[in-house]
């Protein structure tokens, strides 16, 4: 069978103006996961193909990825972009959403004050908007909305399959709600409990998958053994 190894980015630079920059921290974890990978995952079979979506985020944690083996002799191939792995746009969604909820329960006025600032505040908030992101049935102007975010990963992913075939490697560097609606095309979880999934997805776990021309099928998710073996729960991080 083939595998695909989907990655989650590094740490952004949550609450320093741009998000989609990796952190400092978010760059040694992809650091530390690129000698993990060369290590004990690829160090005997090649990498066919290399893909992440078009965020900055993305890109530099795929970038560190490729960089790290080009350093040890090894040659992997370039990557390639494609914006179906980009995350949906949850910053927009909190700004348009927020406001409905706020008429409901006016304590949230408080909450988001801080969601720049305090991660918990931004977690409150951010699991009461999503949840009414996925769950309501009204469209909203310049928001995507969850079910063409399903359906274009769902796009990329039979694209990847088909294009790629047998006995092959393929690794995607993407995000957390990507890499969740990816788990949900795979084994047909509801939109709530996939949103839920989502969360728990640490900042370069890894998420495997294999195919072959009759299936799709998990084969593990949200692993992170290179920042357990570090025993240092501040490198274990969710944004």
């Amino acid at each position: 069978m083939s595998e695909i190894l989907l990655v989650r980015h590094g740490q952004g630079s949550f609450g320093q103006g741009d998000y989609d920059n990796l952190s400092e921290k978010g760059q040694k974890q992809s650091l530390i996961l690129a000698d993990y990978l060369y290590n004990y995952r690829y160090n005997n079979k090649q990498i066919d193909a290399i893909y992440s979506g078009t965020l900055k985020r993305q890109q530099h944690t795929a970038q560190i990825l490729i960089d790290y083996f080009l350093s040890k002799g090894i040659q992997v191939p370039s990557l390639q972009t494609d914006s179906r792995l980009n995350e949906y746009d949850s910053i927009n969604i909190i700004k348009t959403i927020f406001p409905i909820l706020l008429d409901d329960d006016p304590h949230l006025d408080e909450e988001i004050k801080q969601i720049y600032t305090d991660k918990k505040a931004f977690q409150r908030v951010f699991e009461k908007v999503m949840l009414y992101w996925i769950t309501t049935k009204t469209s909203f102007e310049g928001i995507e909305s969850y079910e063409d975010v399903k359906k274009r990963v769902n796009s990329f992913v039979t694209e990847i399959i088909k294009n790629h075939g047998r006995g092959k490697n393929i690794l995607l560097v993407s995000s957390g709600g990507i890499i969740g609606a990816t788990v949900q095309t795979v084994l047909g979880f509801s939109d709530e409990t996939t949103m839920q999934l989502t969360w728990q997805i640490v900042n370069t776990s890894m998420t495997h998958l294999r195919y072959n021309n009759k299936a799709l099928v998990l084969a593990s998710f949200n692993a992170y053994p290179h920042i357990e073996l570090l025993q240092d729960a501040s490198m274990k991080t969710y944004r």
